[in-house]
């Protein structure tokens, strides 16, 4: 097990730091113990806190793929309409979802191999190009009828 300085956040935005005792568990997963947690109820009242850690603790990726808070902030510029705006979110599901913050209302980029062109962290920038976007694959038969 390797023991690390983390930092917990509550839901409310306080701050506590702690140290982490963890090591690999099955599927990718990371198994922790909580350095002064030792009952079942001190562990249930940190349920719904976020851990942060440094970069140095996080698992290995691919070269193609990145860790959301690495691409947060990330200027976002279509290849056609040029800036869009900011990377404000990223949406897990079967097929991601960007949330892209701009002028006007956000806009919404499916992350596919497609659509995202290039992700440069050094120029803090993505290049899309959403007409490459494949919609009408990824739309139910329902909402087709509705046009």
């Amino acid at each position: 097990m390797v023991e690390r300085a983390v930092t917990l956040v509550a839901a409310d935005g306080q701050r506590r730091a702690v140290q982490l005792r963890s090591r690999s568990g099955a599927g990718g997963r990371v198994l922790g113990i909580i350095k002064g947690v030792h009952h079942r109820d001190q562990a249930r009242a940190l349920m719904g806190h976020e851990i942060l850690a440094p970069d140095s603790m996080l698992p290995a990726i691919q070269e193609d793929e990145y860790y959301h808070h690495q691409l947060l902030g990330l200027a976002v510029v279509d290849v056609t309409d040029g800036p869009l705006g900011k990377l404000a979110a990223v949406y897990e599901g079967q097929v991601d979802l960007w949330e892209v913050h701009g002028e006007g209302e956000p806009r919404y980029v499916p992350a596919l191999r497609e659509v995202i062109l290039k992700v440069d962290l050094d120029a803090r920038q993505v290049t899309i190009d959403l007409k490459a976007q494949p919609l009408p694959e990824l739309l139910d038969d329902e909402y087709d009828d509705e046009e």
